[in-house]
């Protein structure tokens, strides 16, 4: 939740690729579900120290850092489907970046759902009963391989 699906959906959209690092295979998510995520960092005011403990500085001082740091700017042109799940009342982390992305990723023809958990702040979001039912859903739904793949192993 929260940092976990910023890392999960950053994941999701950049995956890890076999170039770097010879001995180990490149990594393509197949499906993010992400609770209470930020997902865009590049708005953050030049000065704000808020987030100098993740990215070492400010905004002013390293803007690729945070850009890069993104999901949002990490769209690939065949993103995994994503499910988000976010508290309308919270105060840590704005919806409007992650209702802006789910748009973003249904523009490009993927599956994008955000369940917004109504007057739950931050972390009442992660503790709402749904979330874990909704996931599994979703992971089934994305997740499930086919009978004519599952006779060939």
């Amino acid at each position: 939740y929260s940092a976990g699906g910023h890392l999960a959906t950053l994941l999701g959209m950049i995956g890890v690729s076999a170039d770097l690092d010879a001995k180990t295979p490149g990594i393509r998510l197949q499906a993010v579900v992400a609770g209470g995520a930020p997902v865009d960092f590049q708005n953050v005011r030049p000065a704000s120290r808020g987030y100098t403990f993740l990215f070492g500085d400010t905004r002013a001082h390293l803007p690729g850092i945070y850009h890069d740091a993104s999901p949002i700017a990490r769209i690939p042109a065949s993103p995994p489907p994503v499910l988000f799940f976010h508290g309308t009342t919270d105060a840590i982390v704005s919806m409007k970046p992650v209702e802006r992305m789910s748009r973003l990723l249904r523009s490009r023809g993927r599956p994008a759902d955000l369940f917004r958990v109504r007057g739950a702040g931050h972390y009442g979001a992660a503790l709402w009963p749904g979330a874990l039912r909704e996931s599994i859903a979703f992971l089934r739904e994305h997740l499930a391989v086919s009978a004519k793949r599952t006779a060939a192993f």
